[in-house]
C-alpha cells in the first residue's frame, strides 16, 4: 500500500479524480448524479494488491503451463504419416538446445546427424520447431516447395539480423525464383572454370607462405584456423572484385 500511496503522489491520480468529480457534478444532471453516486457506493473501499508469494505462484503456475503446452505442441508436430519424427524425446522449455549449439557445436550437429538416419529429424530452436534435413532428394524438395505458406527455410536464430530480411537465403515465391535466375549466368561451365583457375592461385600463394613460416620454426606446432580464414577470404575476393581487392 506504501508503493501504492508513493504512485498516487507522483502522478497525481487523486487530484486528477477530484477534478473529474467536480467536472461531472457541474455538467451531469442531478438524477444521472445520483446513479453514480449509487453505483460507487458499491464498489469496494479499497483494492489491495496480492501478495509477493500469491503473484510467484501464480508466476510459477503460468510458467509450467507454458512449458508443458510447449512440449505437447513439439510432440504433435513430429507425428508424421505412419511414423514419428526422428530427434529428442523432450527438449530444454522456451530455449530449446540452443545452448548446446552455442557451446559445443560439433557435439549437437553429430547428434542431430544420428537423429536423422532417414534424412530428417527435428529440434527446437528457442521456442521455434526446427526440421533438419540431410537427404539430397528431401532437399532438393524443400527448396522447390519453400514459400511462406508451406516451409521457410532457416540459417540461423540470428540470421536475419546479420545479413537482413531482405536477402536472398530468406526470400521466397516468384521473386526470389526472378532473383535466383539473373545469377544463373555467374555459374555456367564457363564462368566456373574462370573461378578455379583464379582461386587455385590464391590458394597456391597462400600455401607457400605457410610452408615459409613453417620453415622458420621448425617442428612447432601452427595454428591454421585464422590461416585458413584468412584464405577463404582472398579466394572469395580474387572471384567477386578480382585483382582491385589489397591485403587489408
Amino acid at each position: 500500500m506504501l508503493f501504492i500511496s508513493q504512485l498516487d503522489e507522483a502522478l497525481g491520480l487523486s487530484l486528477q479524480l477530484n477534478n473529474l468529480s467536480n467536472l461531472l457534478t457541474t455538467c451531469l444532471p442531478a438524477e444521472q448524479m445520483a446513479l453514480l453516486s449509487e453505483a460507487a457506493a458499491k464498489l469496494p473501499r479499497s483494492l489491495t494488491m496480492p501478495s509477493s508469494g500469491m503473484l510467484l505462484v501464480w508466476s510459477l503456475a503460468a510458467l509450467l503451463a507454458l512449458a508443458v503446452l510447449e512440449q505437447v505442441k513439439y510432440q504433435f508436430g513430429r507425428m508424421g504419416k505412419g511414423r514419428r519424427l526422428p530427434g529428442p524425446s523432450y527438449t530444454v522449455p522456451f530455449l530449446g538446445s540452443i545452448v548446446e549449439m552455442v557451446q559445443d557445436p560439433h557435439a549437437f550437429w553429430e547428434r542431430q546427424r544420428d537423429y536423422s538416419t532417414p534424412g530428417l529429424s527435428w529440434n527446437s530452436i528457442v521456442t521455434k520447431f526446427t526440421v533438419m534435413v540431410t537427404d539430397p532428394a528431401t532437399i532438393r524438395h524443400c527448396f522447390n516447395h519453400n514459400s511462406k505458406d508451406t516451409l521457410l527455410l532457416d540459417l540461423h536464430p540470428n540470421a536475419k539480423m546479420i545479413l537482413g530480411t531482405r536477402n536472398i537465403a530468406f526470400m521466397h515465391g516468384p521473386e526470389h525464383k526472378a532473383l535466383r535466375k539473373s545469377f544463373l549466368a555467374l555459374f555456367t561451365r564457363r564462368a566456373l572454370s574462370m573461378y578455379v583457375e583464379q582461386q587455385d592461385r590464391v590458394i597456391r600463394e597462400y600455401m607457400d607462405r605457410w610452408m615459409t613460416a613453417q620453415d622458420a620454426q621448425p617442428g612447432q606446432p601452427m595454428e591454421v584456423r585464422d590461416m585458413v580464414r584468412d584464405m577463404n577470404c582472398a579466394t572469395s575476393q580474387r572471384v567477386f572484385i578480382g585483382e582491385l581487392g589489397t591485403q587489408q
